[in-house]
């Protein structure tokens, strides 16, 4: 059996793992502790992975966890690379309840 994801489920899981952390933004609260966010926002990802494994390839632990890896380090790269510095993260936190 191939656990390898293909082009199509790397992109995709790619494109879930940018968009994520505005997704993260709306559970997040500012007044959490580092540690509660960082597990909430694993949750977040282990949650997209599932999601965007199931829809691409049929769910399989291989697959998942490629995705997994995938999703993770875009969404924390995009969280750090573009919606915090561009405000838009932190406005999303404000405006529902962060």
């Amino acid at each position: 059996m191939d656990t390898s994801l293909t082009s199509d489920a790397q992109l995709y899981a790619a494109v879930v793992g940018f968009f994520l952390p505005l997704a993260i933004s709306v559970i997040q609260r500012q007044k959490f502790s580092t540690a509660l966010q960082a597990v909430l926002g694993f949750l977040c990802v282990a949650a997209a992975s599932a999601g965007t494994t199931y829809f691409t390839d049929g769910f399989d632990g291989g697959n998942y966890v490629h995705a997994l890896l995938i999703v993770f380090v875009a969404t924390i790269t995009a969280y750090h690379g573009f919606w915090k510095p561009t405000g838009v993260a932190p406005k999303v936190e404000k405006k529902t309840g962060g």
